[in-house]
């Protein structure tokens, strides 16, 4: 059973990668997308020894994406974060406006082993594992990436050190012009 789920993963992942959907890109309340996905893995990430911290701007504009999109960033990054993690720790997720820019950054970040560099490089190629034997594809980076730029019209980034975590750096446009901002309480 489980390699039938772990076969349908992959096919899953491969058709999403392969072919594309009409999107329907709508103002996003991003906070409420992060707790939801986050809800998702709080069984795991419980028996995995994994603290969540969040730390949400007081005023941060909803953002320009499609919901479904960017659940799937984040269950890969969430999911990437809990196997950097196999000794506990701590998944962090922050969000906060770039006004200036018309923007908001999420990070998702782990506390995890972390990548040297020759691993940061290549870590978006469409099948690069560090999983190897463990279930890994090496297309969940690759799709993210393809999703955050080409989809959802932002950018990322990585920040990695070796036993000091990871940090993906996300910027994606808002919903609104960058002035106007809907009001939400921070956490």
């Amino acid at each position: 059973i489980s390699q039938v789920e772990r076969i349908t993963r992959v096919m899953n992942q491969l058709l999403a990668f392969a072919r594309r959907r009409p999107v329907e890109h709508r103002a996003l309340d991003l906070r409420q997308t992060i707790e939801d996905n986050l809800e998702i893995f709080q069984e795991r990430l419980s028996h995995s020894h994994i603290s969540v911290e969040t730390s949400f701007a007081e005023f941060c504009p909803l953002v320009h994406a499609d919901a479904d999109q960017m659940s799937q960033v984040l269950i890969n990054l969430v999911m990437n974060a809990i196997h950097a993690m196999p000794e506990g720790g701590t998944l962090r997720a922050t969000l906060a406006p770039m006004p200036d820019r018309g923007m908001v950054t999420l990070t998702i970040a782990d506390t995890g082993h972390g990548m040297p560099k020759d691993v940061i490089a290549k870590i978006f190629d469409p099948f690069f594992t560090t999983k190897m034997g463990k279930g890994g594809s090496g297309l969940g980076l690759s799709i993210v990436l393809n999703l955050v730029r080409d989809l959802l019209g932002g950018d990322m980034v990585v920040h990695s050190e070796t036993g000091k975590g990871t940090s993906f750096v996300m910027t994606l446009p808002c919903s609104a012009p960058a002035g106007k901002s809907s009001p939400q309480a921070a956490a």
